[in-house]
């Protein structure tokens, strides 16, 4: 039975630039679930100090090279 995917929801998120760097680290440091849909993450975080904004995306390696 075909299963619906899910639609990530990514929105725009206030941040403080230190808080931008720890979500990049725990990104960067923590596997992403085969078992959780969607098997990739996006986050947009706006910089309340300089307005830059930045996006983290992260995708689980099983879409590339095929193997959970």
């Amino acid at each position: 039975m075909p299963v619906e995917p899910a639609a990530p929801d990514i929105t725009t998120e206030s941040a403080t630039p230190e808080t931008i760097r720890a979500l990049a680290d725990a990104w960067a440091t923590t596997a992403a679930a085969p078992d959780e849909s969607p098997c990739w993450r996006a986050r947009m975080l706006l910089d309340v100090d300089s307005g830059a904004c930045s996006v983290l995306f992260r995708i689980h390696h099983a879409l590339f090279d095929g193997r959970p």
